[in-house]
Parts: structure tokens; sequence; C-alpha cells
């Protein structure tokens, strides 16, 4: 967004990406900037942890409900878990998020009928974490599940993916012939110079051979 206010004095107002540019930083600096994101947040990861995360048979933690005035959550089961401690989470990119964990008490979650559905450790409480940007997801998830956002989001796959397939099926990059990160970065390099040329050109002929410009010549 830095090198799109550089080079064309404004930012997007809207950005439509996938999963792995959905970060809880991304999302605070759209959040900063004033643009608006569209794409899923975790849903298209196919690594085993997720898979077997997906698969538990306890109650997930968009089960529990937020309460943002009194900063705590309600299980299924109607108990409170309150914040007991907190600590950071080093990221991929550098980024360190404050995590806040929220735990039911032992004694609660031992009484509790359904404490089979909910943990596999009733005697040391359910617990939850909650990073300090979590609103920030929730938006984002809340804006995906409506109607018009999951067909406005449908756009991207008609306007960006088929370039790259177009990349790899007529202009052979399946594979990089050039060793190293910098050769990659020429080669994509000069696929997307030629491929903005090749726009260029398609919409310089198709203003020329427009009919408003097919006057015929005047008579002096």
């Amino acid at each position: 967004m830095d090198r799109c206010q550089k080079w064309s004095a404004s930012i997007p107002s809207q950005i439509l990406t996938e999963a792995s540019d959905a970060t809880e930083r991304d999302m605070m600096v759209c959040e900063q900037k004033g643009v608006t994101l569209y794409a899923p947040y975790r849903e298209n990861t196919l690594s085993p942890s997720g898979k077997k995360k997906a698969n538990k048979r306890y109650f997930k933690k968009e089960e529990f409900q937020w309460n943002a005035e009194r900063q705590e959550y309600r299980c299924p089961g109607g108990e409170v878990l309150v914040r007991k401690s907190r600590e950071y989470r080093m990221l991929t990119d550098g980024d360190r998020p404050r995590i806040y964990r929220y735990r039911c008490s032992p004694e609660l979650c031992l009484a509790c009928e359904r404490n089979s559905l909910c943990t596999p450790s009733p005697q040391k409480g359910r617990s939850l974490r909650r990073s300090e940007r979590e609103d920030l997801v929730e938006s984002l998830r809340a804006r995906m599940e409506k109607p018009e956002s999951q067909e406005f989001y449908r756009r991207r796959s008609a306007s960006i993916e088929r370039y790259f397939g177009e990349m790899k099926t007529h202009r052979g990059l399946s594979r990089f012939s050039r060793r190293g990160l910098q050769g990659a970065k020429t080669t994509v390099g000069l696929w997307v110079l030629l491929h903005n040329g090749l726009l260029w050109l398609k919409e310089i002929t198709k203003t020329e051979n427009s009919p408003k410009n097919n006057h015929p010549p005047p008579d002096f």
C-alpha cells in the first residue's frame, strides 16, 4: 500500500486477497489505512495440524460467547472464563501480538455435565486464548459470511487467478529456468512487463477501432 500510495498518490478502498495475506497484522494495517479487507481467515490450510484440530469433538472457540464490556468468555454450559494471564506470541513475520489466556474455574468444570464435550482436562478448567486483535478477526469473519461479500470475493478468481493460469499455460512459467531468488524475481518481473504491455496494446487497438474514431477525413 505504501508503494501504491507513492506511485499513484492513492490507495485502494477495498482489497481482495487469499488467506495467507490476511494475518492479524494485515488486518491492523488495513484498519489504520481505512481499507476494507476481503479474504478467508485460516480456511484454506491443508496442514495436518489444521485437519487434526478440525476433527476434535470438543467445543470450538467460536461456540463461546465473548463479552467485550466485561472482558470475559461464557462457555456453552453458561460458566464464565476470566482472564488469568498475558503473554506474547512471536510470529513468523516478526510480529509479537499480546495474547490473553482465559480460564474457567476447575471446580465449575468438574461439576459441569458437559465437560466431556468441552475439555480433556476438566480438573484444570477449560481455557481459551485471545489475541489483542481478535476483534479484527471477528469483524473479517462476519464480513465474509455475508452473501454480498462472498459474491464480491468471487470476482477475484476472474480478475486475478486467470492470469496465473495464463502465465503457466501460455508463457511456460510452470518452472523457473534460473536459480536463486533474484533470478525468479527477474523472470516474473519480465513476465509482468510483457503482460502489461499486451494489455496496453489491446486497449490501444480497441480504442483505434472504436466506431467513434472511424470518421471520414474532413473535406476542405
